[in-house]
């Protein structure tokens, strides 16, 4: 995620409406173009990765409205 505040804000909407049994919720930082960041975020996992949720845009050259993509976030949900 690039706003770790924001993913944490939506981990504990979702998990309050989860039931208890449903496992946590865990937003960490990955940006899929940077070997670092993945380094990173696979050296601090400690447990099994069950979810793992893309965000990557789409530009099209051709639309006018188009927004530039600086990079892929992701979120991760962890059971346990």
């Amino acid at each position: 995620m690039r706003d770790a505040a924001a993913g944490a804000r939506v981990a504990a909407a979702l998990e309050a409406e989860l039931p208890p049994e449903s496992g946590t919720l865990t937003v960490a930082h990955l940006d899929l173009a940077d070997r670092s960041a993945v380094g990173t975020f696979v050296a601090d996992r400690t447990g099994p990765l069950h979810i793992l949720v893309g965000n990557a845009g789409v530009v099209f050259e051709d639309c006018a409205q188009a927004e530039p993509v600086t990079g892929r976030t992701g979120a991760v949900a962890d059971q346990q």
